[in-house]
């Protein structure tokens, strides 16, 4: 269980029933009343929760802006020191009560009304800068939920906080979505059906004139629900169709139907056809080289929903509201769907994953793999690791499981020290007719002795299996080595999902290592790397297949 600690400038009232469904997944802790700025700096939970409350950090008698904005930079100059450590993940909630109806207090209300905004403001600027940093608006959540409800002025003056028990709930509720985001990494693909999802009615029955989208209605229903799809398209949210009908049916409302919100070229893959949604589901997998537990379903019949619970029950099928004026906010607020943190390579999924469904449809119709790919254009690029893409160089680390030979997690701090007389590493880039697909692998070698380089590690993007891109960075690998090196080493460190990496050294001219077959001293890589699944290749005479068909 994760280790979960909530701290405040105010109390939190501990014993309160509405923490119970966060201490039912969470190891939860409350800081001790007075010590949270300690907390702060000292406590080293995997979450630390702070709220803060404007109103401790006003004195009455000077109401001077200045003077509280100092207080709080304070707090923000720890936190800002804390963040930088990496290894946990803050959450920051703020709230002010600003529900004054005097008028004698209207120059109070617009001072914390200017602090409150400033705070948020801050608070976003260090957002931008730290990944590990999270934002809860209370005055907003608050509001949403009616002010007057989570306001209890007994429990300011018998324990020193504002806080109502809905206003627990509330805070308790908004701390849990983010720690399950944090925890959980969000699904990405969310998979839609059609008729009566997308649009009011069925195509093959009623038409493209008298299916309802857009104008009023129900019609605009549909409309704000699209509208929903797409601010996920643009969060990297991928999106998939399976529907039962005929395809040029489909196609035809989104190419002529003007209040559509959704275009052809936002659509990633499809099944639209007449097998079970099921059986689908299976083949966008494959499509999408995408675990079944990377998507969510969403679909308005409870038939389809329940076949695809008993015979898919990796994906998450949502139980879709009954009511569909619900279903925009709905998908609005569906956590699972939701990343923090949204990155350049994020934003590029749609196309990226767009190009590999493609691709594997193509493929399958080709005959010749080599003449395909030849025609596609394949170019790829060596990058030098800098500032600009070691963060991209870290989530390869962290993320990759399947075409990785040793699955070695290096930080950031771990790969910059491939950057010396003995560690060296790059990264690829990959465009072909389709488009760009970013940065899709990375090499980390070192030096062993003055014969030996050895291939500390070789990974790449799932998304671009199937174009022999493996052998491209290799043989980048090995321009760079020959000169100085008579061999490289590499080995393969077998997990439960890189099994398509089995094969790699053997695939590409390596032996399996065994004494007394090669020059060198044995017992220096047996010491460093262990005996196991060790392969080893002359850099002056080791051919590369497939390389060629790069640019």
């Amino acid at each position: 269980m994760n280790n979960l600690k909530l701290t405040s400038s105010s109390h939190l009232l501990p014993k309160n029933r509405n923490w119970y469904n966060l201490s039912k997944k969470y190891n939860l802790r409350f800081g001790e009343y007075g010590n949270w700025f300690e907390d702060i700096s000292k406590d080293r939970s995997e979450v630390l929760s702070i709220t803060i409350f404007l109103e401790d950090f006003i004195d009455n008698q000077n109401l001077n802006i200045k003077n509280i904005k100092k207080k709080l930079l304070t707090f923000f100059q720890v936190l800002n020191g804390r963040l930088k450590q990496q290894n946990n993940q803050i959450i920051v909630s703020f709230f002010s009560n600003n529900d004054e109806n005097s008028l004698s207090l209207a120059k109070n209300s617009s001072l914390k009304d200017k602090i409150s905004v400033w705070f948020k403001d801050y608070s976003y600027s260090l957002i931008k800068k730290h990944n590990n940093l999270f934002y809860i608006d209370l005055i907003k959540e608050f509001s949403n939920n009616g002010i007057s409800k989570c306001i209890d002025f007994r429990n300011w003056y018998y324990a020193h906080t504002y806080l109502s028990s809905e206003a627990i709930k509330i805070l308790s509720n908004s701390i849990e979505k983010i720690c399950n985001r944090i925890f959980q990494a969000p699904s990405k693909v969310l998979v839609l059906d059609c008729d009566n999802t997308l649009w009011g009615g069925i195509i093959g029955e009623d038409g493209l004139e008298k299916i309802q989208i857009g104008q009023d209605g129900v019609g605009k229903i549909f409309e704000d629900f699209q509208k929903e799809i797409k601010n996920l398209i643009k969060k990297g949210v991928i999106v998939a169709l399976l529907s039962k009908n005929n395809e040029k049916d489909v196609w035809q409302v989104f190419k002529q139907n003007s209040s559509m919100i959704l275009k052809k070229k936002d659509i990633v893959a499809w099944k639209i056809n007449w097998n079970e949604k099921y059986k689908n589901i299976y083949e966008l997998s494959r499509d999408l080289d995408l675990d079944l537990k990377s998507f969510v379903f969403w679909d308005d019949n409870p038939i389809e929903r329940d076949q695809m619970k008993k015979f898919a029950p990796k994906v998450f099928t949502i139980d879709v509201p009954d009511a569909i004026y619900l279903w925009p906010n709905y998908l609005k607020n569906f956590d699972k769907l939701i990343k923090f943190n949204i990155t350049n390579e994020d934003k590029k999924k749609t196309f990226q994953y767009s190009a590999r469904a493609k691709f594997i449809r193509e493929k399958d119709i080709s005959k010749d793999k080599k003449n395909y790919l030849k025609s596609i254009k394949l170019r790829a690029k060596k990058l030098q690791i800098n500032q600009s893409n070691i963060n991209r160089a870290e989530q390869m680390n962290l993320k990759t499981n399947q075409y990785n030979l040793r699955t070695k997690r290096y930080i950031l701090k771990d790969i910059r020290q491939f950057n010396n007389n003995n560690k060296f590493s790059f990264l690829g880039s990959l465009k072909d007719t389709y488009g760009d697909h970013g940065i899709v692998g990375s090499v980390y070698l070192e030096k062993i002795d003055h014969k030996i380089i050895f291939l500390d590690n070789l990974l790449m993007s799932c998304r671009v299996i199937g174009r022999y891109y493996e052998s491209w960075l290799l043989n980048e690998a090995i321009k760079q080595c020959k000169k100085k090196f008579k061999y490289i080493v590499g080995q393969y460190i077998p997990t439960q999902k890189n099994i398509v990496v089995k094969n790699f050294f053997q695939d590409h001219d390596f032996k399996l290592l065994k004494k007394k077959d090669y020059d060198i001293d044995y017992q220096k890589i047996y010491k460093k790397y262990g005996h196991q699944n060790l392969y080893i290749a002359k850099l002056n005479q080791i051919k590369i297949k497939n390389a060629e068909i790069y640019k």
